[in-house]
C-alpha cells in the first residue's frame, strides 16, 4: 500500500496539495493522519485506490511507531478522486494482523469533514462515502466524527453514502452527518 502524502505529529497544516495518477489498486490513501493532533487540510484536490482523505492509524503496532492516537483532524474544502471505491474514512483499521498482539489499541477522536466532495472512477464498485472501520481491542475507539456537507459521486451505480464496520466490542460513538 502507499501513501501520497503521509502525516505523523502534532500541529500540521496542508494546503492547495494537488496529487494525480494513483494506480487503481486498495490499500492506498490521498492524504493519511498517521498519528498526531491539531492537524489541518484545506482545499487539497487528491486521487488514490482507496481512501483519499483519512485519519488512520497504521496496523501492525511496528508500523510509524503505532500507538499513538489521532485527534483534532480537520479536512476542509476537499475534492477526492478515488479509482477504487472510497473517499473518505476514519478509524483504526480492521485487517488482518496475524498476532492479536499486533493489534493497534489506539483513539481517533474529534474528526471533521467539512464541504468535501468525491468521484469514482471505477463502474465495478459502489461508493462508500464515508468509512468508519473500529477494532474491538481495549481501550480503542472512534468517537467524535462529524461530516459536514460531504457528499459522493460516481459514473454508473450508486453505492453507499455510509459504511460502518467494526470487530465484535469495537466502540464508535458521536458520529455525525
Amino acid at each position: 500500500p502507499s501513501v501520497a502524502i503521509g502525516t505523523y505529529g502534532d500541529d500540521i497544516t496542508l494546503r492547495r496539495i494537488h496529487a494525480r495518477g494513483s494506480p487503481g489498486e486498495e490499500g492506498q490513501a490521498g492524504v493519511r493522519v498517521v498519528a498526531g493532533r491539531r492537524v489541518f487540510v484545506e482545499a487539497c484536490d487528491m486521487e488514490s485506490g482507496d481512501d483519499t482523505f483519512c485519519a488512520f492509524p497504521p496496523e501492525p503496532l511496528s508500523a510509524y511507531g503505532a500507538r499513538r492516537d489521532v485527534s483534532d483532524v480537520t479536512f476542509q474544502d476537499c475534492v477526492g478522486h478515488s479509482t477504487s471505491a472510497r473517499f473518505l474514512a476514519t478509524g483504526l483499521t480492521t485487517a488482518k494482523v496475524e498476532r492479536r498482539e499486533d493489534r493497534n489499541p489506539v483513539k481517533v477522536e474529534r474528526i471533521k469533514f467539512i464541504n468535501c466532495r468525491g468521484t469514482n472512477a471505477d463502474d465495478r464498485t459502489a461508493p462508500a462515502l464515508i468509512v468508519i472501520n473500529a477494532n474491538g481491542l481495549p481501550g480503542a475507539a472512534v468517537r467524535d466524527v462529524a461530516f459536514i456537507d460531504c457528499r459522493v459521486s460516481t459514473r454508473t451505480k450508486p453505492g453507499a453514502a455510509v459504511r460502518i464496520t467494526g470487530d465484535p466490542g469495537a466502540v464508535i460513538e458521536d458520529v455525525s452527518f
